[in-house]
């Protein structure tokens, strides 16, 4: 996208850093990111304006050096009219950390994809043995969407599909409190 094109510029959200810049255009969503101008698809803060996922579209190839921190990863999907980038920052995305303390991001096609992911991420590190069927019955449960320990990321983007992010510690995601987002309250006794 060129400068001319966002104009006139409806909302901005600065994020962290001051080098990205969110904005409104002939119904869509653009993102500045380092002085130059990107079709927003996807993108998830964590605290406001700590961008932690980005999928843009652009003219300008992405690169790793364009984002604010040496964390981020970047990937290119080839489409039939246009690349599409893909960045993320590392920690987010680190199943296989076995530190004690993290907090992983999880992204699906719909919300209630994202918080079956979630879950499924949840059941596999704690060795609980559950079908995917009850696993996506309880991601769209609300005691699930509004527990303790899951994050919901509006998506800034075009696509309105939140993400969940699970901080896996003592206090937020243990366990027992693993066995009560999966299975209902009866059920825990069972397992």
């Amino acid at each position: 996208m060129s400068k001319t094109r966002h104009s006139p510029v409806i909302s901005i959200e600065k994020a962290e850093g001051g080098n990205m810049l969110v904005f409104d255009c002939k119904g869509g969503k653009g993102i500045n990111i380092n002085g130059k101008d990107y079709f927003l698809i996807r993108g998830y803060t964590r605290n406001y304006d700590d961008f932690i996922f980005l999928q843009v579209s652009g003219n300008t190839s992405l690169r790793k050096e364009d984002l604010p921190n040496k964390d981020w990863d970047v990937f290119v999907t080839k489409t039939a009219g246009q690349r599409v980038y893909t960045a993320y920052r590392k920690p987010y995305f680190n199943y296989g950390t076995t530190k004690a303390d993290v907090t992983l991001c999880y992204i699906g096609a719909s919300t209630q994809g994202s918080y079956f992911i979630a879950l499924k991420d949840i059941a596999r590190i704690y060795k609980l043995v559950v079908s995917d069927e009850v696993l996506f019955e309880r991601a769209g449960c609300e005691e699930v969407v509004n527990s303790r320990g899951l994050e919901k990321l509006n998506d800034k983007g075009i696509l309105d599909v939140d993400a969940v992010t699970v901080r896996y510690d003592n206090w937020y995601m243990k366990e027992s409190r693993a066995k009560e987002l999966i299975f209902r309250e009866e059920d825990t006794n069972d397992v």
